[in-house]
């Protein structure tokens, strides 16, 4: 029983152990940082609203797209729905002229 114990005790302490101790923290020599400055970029407000704006006007300039494709395509509806209905009133012209004829036959 007392080598499980003392088994168990070890892998607990090298657990804590290398929990705590991180060396790459504790290094004596810095980290290299590269400033490129895309950290200040990052972070700048004025450059924050600048993308907001351009953003928002690529929004805009899309729901217009939108909205026009959908106006051209009410115009487009609106106008077959026009020739639909002078085909009809054309075949129904039609219609009456042969009618017409049939009757005239008919009566002579």
């Amino acid at each position: 029983m007392r080598p499980i114990f003392l088994l168990s005790t070890v892998i607990a302490l090298s657990i804590l152990t290398g929990c705590t101790y991180q060396p790459a923290r504790i290094a004596s020599v810095p980290a290299i940082v590269i400033d490129d400055d895309r950290y200040d970029r990052a972070y700048d407000r004025e450059d924050d609203e600048d993308r907001w704006e351009r953003r928002r006007e690529r929004e805009e300039e899309r729901w217009e797209r939108e909205r026009e494709r959908r106006e051209e395509a009410r115009e487009r509806a609106e106008e077959r729905w026009e020739r639909r209905r002078e085909r009809r009133e054309d075949m129904h012209d039609d219609w009456e002229d042969r009618r017409d004829d049939w009757e005239d036959r008919w009566d002579d």
